[in-house]
């Protein structure tokens, strides 16, 4: 096992939940899902599977206090469901008959509004996207 000199706890980014509020983000990573389960505490199968695909996205917060760190934040595909996806689409400056690349909104940067979401089933509290801010648009949480 190597030692890692220089490197020490106090150094380490903690999991603790950034404070709500406006944010400007960069997307580092896109992973897409054929669908979700159904209960997220059991192991996926036929009778564990929610139809719906979605989007986990890993945005990085790039600048302030909180510089480096990550916001995760699902995305429906389901139809009816996707007005998160619309509004992500726009936020990136997407035009209307762009046919969705999931790899194109890697590195893009928006304003968002980040929120608090109540952990479930067992899971903590999380940071989510509230809402993103759409060019022309400001508005403060």
């Amino acid at each position: 096992m190597p030692k890692l000199e220089g490197y020490r706890p106090a150094d380490m980014s903690e999991s603790n939940m950034i404070p709500e509020g406006n944010y400007h983000l960069r997307c580092s990573k896109v992973t897409y899902y054929p669908f979700k389960p159904a209960d997220p505490t059991k192991p996926i199968s036929e009778e564990n599977k929610d139809k719906s695909p979605y989007l986990n996205v890993d945005w990085v917060v790039m600048d302030g206090q909180h510089t480096g760190r990550h916001v995760f934040d699902f995305v429906s595909l389901a139809k009816g469901e996707d007005w998160k996806m619309r509004k992500m689409c726009d936020a990136t400056g997407k035009p209307e008959d762009w046919e969705v690349d999931t790899d194109e909104f890697v590195d893009n940067e928006v304003d968002a509004v980040v929120g608090k979401q109540p952990g479930k089933k067992g899971y903590p509290d999380k940071n989510y996207i509230k809402k993103f801010i759409v060019e022309g648009e400001r508005e403060a949480l």
